[in-house]
C-alpha cells in the first residue's frame, strides 16, 4: 500500500515506510499497483501542526511584552495581552487552521513595527 505526498512525484511506500521519487525503480510497482484499480492513501494534512508551530513563535516572540520590566505602558502591555489571548485560543476556533490570524497590536510613534518587533509579520 502506498501513501501520497504533498509532492506528486514521491510516494510513501508504507510496508517499508520508504520515500519513492519517480523514477525510481519502485515507481514502476506503484504504477503496476495503481492499474489494478488500487486507492493510494491521501498525504496527512500538516496544516494545523504548521499553524501551532506559526502561532508558538509568534507567542515566543512577544514574551517580552508581557514581562515587568517591558518598556511598554500599561495599556501596550493590555493589547499584546489581548493578542497572546486570541493567539493561544486559535486552535479552538471552529474552521482552524484556515481561520483569519489576530493581527499584533501597534506600536508607539518612534519604536519598532510590531511586526519587526516580533521578527516576523503575521498573515
Amino acid at each position: 500500500m502506498y501513501r501520497l505526498t504533498d509532492d506528486p512525484d514521491t510516494v510513501l511506500r508504507l510496508d517499508t515506510d520508504t520515500l519513492i521519487p519517480r523514477g525510481h525503480r519502485w515507481w514502476a510497482e506503484y504504477e503496476a499497483w495503481l492499474a489494478a484499480s488500487n486507492e493510494p492513501a491521501p498525504a496527512p494534512d500538516t496544516r494545523a501542526t504548521e499553524a501551532r508551530a506559526r502561532r508558538d513563535a509568534l507567542l515566543r516572540a512577544s514574551d517580552w511584552t508581557q514581562l515587568a520590566d517591558s518598556p511598554l505602558s500599561i495599556a501596550d502591555r493590555q493589547a499584546w495581552l489581548a493578542y497572546r489571548v486570541a493567539l493561544r485560543d486559535l486552535p479552538r476556533l471552529p474552521g482552524f487552521p484556515d481561520i483569519p490570524w489576530p493581527q499584533p497590536p501597534a506600536m508607539g510613534e518612534g519604536t519598532a513595527d510590531a511586526g519587526d518587533a516580533l521578527g516576523m509579520r503575521a498573515a
